[in-house]
């Protein structure tokens, strides 16, 4: 997929969010394969023991916050 596509794809998911369960593991599992949180995560610290453990708790934080009313 190009990089247009995959962000359309991921606002598209953000979108439905508050309507569809699913659409946010989806965008979590997407987000977290496409390595965005590491990357983020890696600019931020030198450790890459660190990088993963920061990017894992990131991604746990994100899955178990409540969905957005919209």
């Amino acid at each position: 997929m190009e990089t247009g596509q995959h962000e359309t794809a991921l606002r598209t998911l953000a979108r439905l969010v508050s309507q569809e369960p699913r659409a946010a593991e989806l965008f979590i599992e997407t987000r977290d394969a496409s390595g965005t949180v590491r990357r983020f995560t890696h600019a931020a610290l030198l450790d890459a023991t660190a990088v993963e453990d920061v990017s894992q708790d990131a991604l746990i934080s994100i899955a178990s916050s409540p969905l957005p009313r919209c």
